[in-house]
């Protein structure tokens, strides 16, 4: 045993004494642990250049599905307001022509069995009656004076 005490000081003394021998075997120590590690950090840095690549695609794919969501929304909510918008002048149009309507009744004097019968006569025999009672705008049976001139032509 006193041999290998013997190989060791000679080993020390070799390296510039006992602090730096001790230090060259950390050294070597470390090194060779460096040396193991070397194919495990390559593949976990390829795995996470994987990973990242397949998170930014994911991530830009979703970004990309989001922007488009977002223009058929965006669009879906214009279509509904304009259909909602040409519903209400539609309907707008049309409760004003009911309010002329029911206004225009009231203002004419009319018997309601003539406006009956004035439905049920053609143009030609409108023209003739209109004409026969001097052309009174009260014998027109729904006509107007122009078409009742062009009939009696």
């Amino acid at each position: 045993m006193s041999w290998d005490y013997a190989d060791l000081s000679k080993q020390a003394s070799a390296a510039g004494g006992p602090q730096a021998f001790v230090d060259k075997i950390e050294e070597g120590g470390r090194q060779k642990g460096r040396n193991e590690m070397k194919p495990y950090i390559w593949i976990a840095s390829a795995t996470a250049a994987v990973i990242t690549a397949v998170a930014a695609k994911t991530i830009s794919y979703f970004k990309s599905k989001k922007a488009v969501v977002q223009i058929e929304s965006e669009n879906a909510k214009a279509e509904i307001i304009k259909g909602i918008k040409d519903y209400d002048n539609t309907h707008q149009d049309y409760e004003q022509a009911l309010k002329q309507d029911k206004e225009d009744d009231e203002y004419m004097d009319y018997d309601e069995e003539v406006f009956d019968d004035a439905q049920a006569i053609s143009v030609d025999e409108a023209a003739l009656i209109w004409a026969s009672n001097g052309k009174d705008e009260d014998y027109t049976y729904g006509y107007s004076e122009d078409e009742l001139e062009q009939a009696l032509k």
